[in-house]
């Protein structure tokens, strides 16, 4: 694996929506899985996103959902190569720059985190494209609009990746689909309806940390390689480059972002001074779990051979006494 990659990032405004509407689609629908990701303007009350109930939970992150709105939704569409010995997929990356309708509330730390990594706020006003969350308001359904792009992802019927996803599926929901459900399970149940291929989250994979060990040990295992879409002509002004670190060099394992390991975003952004590296996350996570299987292990261990011992010196206590009398 390379120490650095650029990825070649479609951005999508207003301005050239309906332009670039076509690609989008057949990028969707001549899929094999599709990656999305948003960037929000809030996220509510952390206290209240941790809470021990699963329904809790997703209460508040409905109420976060209703109440702030998405600013930019990132989509990756893998398109399996048949031709290629190897497992390689062409991959199209679109950056959607969003505009809620409505009023919403921004929180000072989103805002922060988003400037920190790149977040061009004058171009979302000036050319975000506009939507207005929950059921339809009497739109085009059949027009080239944000809810219709969402119903073609549905009626793609691929696989959707995530990373610690929940809050990625619930946002969507509300704002380009319906009102969220007051439940967790009529919500989950929506999902299943909806993207019947299944949702996958990196949160709670390996695979990808399996596949770049066996790359750079060379061994026989099975690899999965990537490439890019070479942009001509007119759709050049529409890219940005973006140069994607993987930082092999630094400690990860030990100096991971622990907010960014749990929410999947860190307010010190790109200033943070430990590792936001997925790969790094999930080793670091794998290594706690394998350290405190092993300590129970040698606990229960250490318990068997004491309880074995104290047997023993009973039994030699009883024989000394039976010899005494």
């Amino acid at each position: 694996m390379s120490s650095s990659m650029i990825v070649p990032v479609i951005d999508v405004q207003a301005n050239n929506f309906k332009e670039l509407w076509a690609a989008m689609v057949i990028a969707i629908k001549t899929s094999s899985f599709i990656a999305i990701d948003t960037e929000l303007s809030g996220l509510g009350s952390r206290k209240a996103l941790l809470a021990e109930s699963i329904e809790d939970r997703y209460k508040a992150i409905c109420h976060s959902a209703r109440t702030r709105s998405i600013l930019s939704l990132g989509f990756a569409c893998y398109k399996k190569l048949d031709n290629k010995a190897d497992s390689t997929y062409l991959v199209q990356v679109y950056n959607l720059t969003l505009l809620c309708s409505e009023e919403y509330i921004i929180e000072p730390q989103s805002v922060q985190f988003l400037v920190q990594h790149g977040f061009d706020f004058n171009k979302q006003y000036a050319e975000g494209i506009p939507y207005s969350k929950g059921n339809d308001k009497g739109g085009d359904a059949h027009g080239v609009n944000l809810r219709s792009l969402f119903v073609e992802l549905l009626r793609a019927n691929k696989p959707l990746v995530v990373h610690n996803g929940l809050i990625d599926m619930v946002f969507p929901y509300q704002c380009f689909y319906a009102h969220l459900p007051e439940r967790l399970g009529t919500f989950i149940a929506d999902l299943s309806q909806m993207f019947p291929s299944g949702i996958y989250d990196t949160k709670y994979a390996t695979d990808k940390l399996e596949n770049s060990k066996a790359i750079a040990g060379g061994g026989n295992g099975s690899h999965v390689f990537i490439e890019f879409c070479k942009y001509t002509g007119s759709m050049q002004s529409y890219i940005d480059y973006r140069l994607c670190l993987d930082n092999q060099n630094q400690d990860g394992a030990l100096n991971i972002c622990v907010q960014f390991s749990a929410y999947g975003w860190c307010p010190n952004g790109s200033q943070c001074p430990v590792s936001h590296d997925t790969d790094f996350i999930i080793q670091h996570d794998e290594k706690t779990r394998e350290d405190k299987r092993k300590k129970r292990k040698r606990k229960n261990k250490k318990k068997a051979s004491q309880g074995n011992g104290q047997t023993c010196i009973i039994k030699k206590k009883t024989s000394q006494n039976v010899s005494h009398h």
